[in-house]
């Protein structure tokens, strides 16, 4: 009996079983820790689920130096990594970064970065209900200009921060806007059609994808609205609610998430490190990862692409530096809008232009129309100017810069009023505030343009609007070359506060060449604009233009 209980003893301690029931009994002792060697992964969220399940097994294995190696996951938007990127000290840097696009590494400042393989893909698609679907009659193929036509629909543009609200935070949406960028190919049409594109969703937000998609769902045939996302989100979508939405391909340059895994050269990782950042990297990348993400509804992981040749390796940077300088501008596009906007009232705005309208009536439905496309986090002035007015000026400030979500007074009903009600009001009561005297023009656009500055914004594009129909009549005013010094000391003095001058031509007397020197001065714009629909798209131009080199909007 002795000899039974020992040699079984023996046996038992051997094979480990002590050791493990040790550490669950309440009088066992606790066993020496594992030194441990940290692997920080920063995953996006739709991907998360499937990294968690792939680096658990991981967790605790032993490395070479005999340290147990530590995943620590942290699910982060990739927009909220890129935005981060150029305040985070290179010890808080992830050793691998999984965002949902390959669209975002050219975004991160300052962050060196290297592609080692992919999780997978999920196709970009246009998602909405089956009653929008029904309401737009798209054809069986529709194509990316078709379905970001805002004249036909609204866009819903999901996830909204400070810095990049809208469209510009959301990777499928900046892969549409790419595509839909390819598809039209160069030139200003295409620029107004993605600018139009930005500044239409930025008016239909949500906080989060949930609530986008929950307002794509709601959208009907009276109000048909589209989200761009991708399948994987469509397809967990309709597990919550069967059939609410319809996942609809556009045709052309196909998109899709390709979900790459990118590893962080951190310059102060010992060779440890790098050692168990490579095993995780292993794991993530393994034939047995790429089945975990299929299960989870994926697609295949994006193929590796190694440029042969000097002229492949040189043209697949020039598309990436393409797709940087795209993304970047976009975010630019979708900053709001602080806009002073000057409307010349002199006596000879009643004149006829085209379409049976009078020149101040022209400028007045084209201002309001623009308005419409800019969200309530924009802000709009409003001056009148012509000759002398009240004050000595040759100007009149009907609103103040502000908000159009400001309420600036509550109605007689007991209504807010806000200052968008505010600014079409004013806007409407400009035939009857024609006046004689001269055209203030020169005087009006230096002062506006210094009481710009004086309100600038570094979070919005801040510009002067200026609507004329003929050239400055105004004796006691400055000349055009005072203005054109005064206006570029102004912008030297002030470097950082950069303010476009917008000046826009109405009818045959407009002194063209004067607003162009003027615009050129103040580093803007100067269109000519004599029907509405001429005037539609120099407005939307107008809004849409950014203090960066013309041409580079387009892919």
């Amino acid at each position: 009996m002795v000899v039974v209980l020992v040699v079984a003893g023996l046996l038992t301690a051997r094979s480990g079983v002590v050791n493990a029931a040790g550490r669950i009994m309440p009088w066992s002792s606790p066993e020496a820790s594992c030194p441990t060697t940290q692997v920080s992964v920063v995953a996006a969220p739709q991907m998360s689920d499937v990294v968690r399940r792939l680096v658990a097994p991981l967790d605790g294995r032993a490395l070479e130096d005999g340290s147990c190696l530590r995943v620590d996951l942290q699910v982060q938007p990739p927009v909220t990594t890129v935005e981060n990127s150029a305040s985070t000290a290179t010890a808080q840097l992830p050793q691998i970064w999984i965002p949902d696009s390959s669209l975002w590494p050219g975004q991160a400042a300052g962050w060196s970065t290297d592609v080692v393989g992919s999780m997978g893909t999920s196709p970009v698609v246009v998602a909405t209900s089956p009653a929008s679907l029904a309401k737009l009659h798209w054809p069986k193929t529709v194509s990316w200009a078709q379905a970001l036509d805002t004249t036909t629909h609204a866009i819903v543009a999901p996830g909204t921060t400070d810095a990049a609200p809208g469209m510009a935070s959301d990777a499928p949406s900046l892969l549409g806007l790419l595509s839909l960028g390819r598809a039209l190919g160069p030139g200003t049409r295409t620029e107004q059609q993605i600018a139009a594109t930005v500044l239409a969703a930025s008016r239909i937000t949500a906080p989060d994808m949930p609530d986008a998609i929950d307002m794509a769902r709601k959208s009907g045939a009276k109000t048909p609205a589209v989200l761009l996302t991708d399948e994987q989100t469509v397809r967990n979508a309709n597990r919550d609610e069967p059939k609410g939405l319809v996942a609809v391909a556009p045709s052309g340059t196909p998109a899709a998430l390709d979900f790459p895994v990118l590893r962080v050269n951190r310059s102060n990782d010992d060779p440890v490190v790098h050692a168990a950042t490579d095993v995780v990297i292993g794991g993530l990348t393994a034939p047995a990862a790429r089945q975990v993400a299929a299960a989870a509804g994926f697609g295949p992981p994006a193929p590796e692409v190694t440029p042969t040749s000097d002229a492949q390796r040189s043209a697949a940077e020039q598309a990436a530096r393409s797709a940087a300088t795209f993304v970047s501008l976009i975010r630019t596009l979708a900053l709001p809008s602080r806009l002073l906007v000057a409307v010349d009232t002199s006596l000879s705005m009643r004149l006829p232009v085209a379409g049976g309208l009078t020149r101040i009536q022209l400028a007045v439905l084209g201002a309001i129309a623009a308005g419409k496309l800019l969200p309530d986090r924009s802000a709009i002035g409003l001056w009148s100017f012509a000759g002398r007015q009240r004050g000595g000026q040759p100007y009149q400030v009907l609103a103040k810069t502000a908000a159009l979500s400001n309420v600036d007074s509550i109605s007689a009903a007991g209504k807010d009023v806000t200052h968008r009600d505010v600014v079409n009001a004013a806007l409407v009561s400009l035939p009857r505030r024609l006046s004689s005297g001269g055209t203030g023009l020169y005087e009006t656009a230096l002062d506006a343009l210094r009481s710009a500055r004086k309100s600038f914004d570094p979070q919005a594009n801040n510009a002067v609007v200026l609507f004329t129909d003929g050239s400055n009549d105004y004796p006691p005013g400055i000349s055009l070359r005072r203005f054109e010094r005064l206006a570029k000391a102004d912008a030297a003095a002030t470097p950082g506060q950069v303010v476009l001058l917008i000046a826009i031509g109405i009818g045959p007397d407009a002194d063209m060449k004067a607003l162009t020197a003027m615009s050129h001065a103040a580093g803007g714009r100067a269109y000519r604009a004599d029907t509405p629909q001429t005037l539609e798209t120099v407005l939307f131009d107008a809004i849409a233009h950014r203090p960066v080199v013309p041409g580079q909007i387009t892919p």
